[in-house]
């Protein structure tokens, strides 16, 4: 618990938009006032593959390795049971 707290504190790195929910709805609230209204939460749990569309072309990761999605493979990995939020 007091990592988490300790996390939530500290402030993201430069680009990142950071939020922490205290509660579902919250969670659900910050992902689609970023996204928009019609989004698609994934667990880490479950293997899914999705293809990225022009909302993920600003996404920091892009912009670093100076590239567009799709050009390159570009991989990212999450702890457990964390949730990913994709527009439809």
């Amino acid at each position: 618990m007091e990592e988490t707290i300790r996390e939530c504190e500290n402030p993201g790195v430069e680009g990142e938009e950071k939020d922490c929910a205290t509660s579902l709805e919250s969670m659900i609230d910050f992902s689609t006032s970023k996204l928009g209204k019609n989004v698609q939460a994934i667990s880490t749990e479950v293997e899914s593959q999705t293809q990225c569309k022009t909302v993920c072309t600003k996404h920091l990761a892009f912009q670093v390795l100076n590239v567009k999605p799709g050009t390159v493979p570009v991989c990212h990995f999450l702890p457990q049971d964390h949730v990913v939020w994709l527009p439809n």
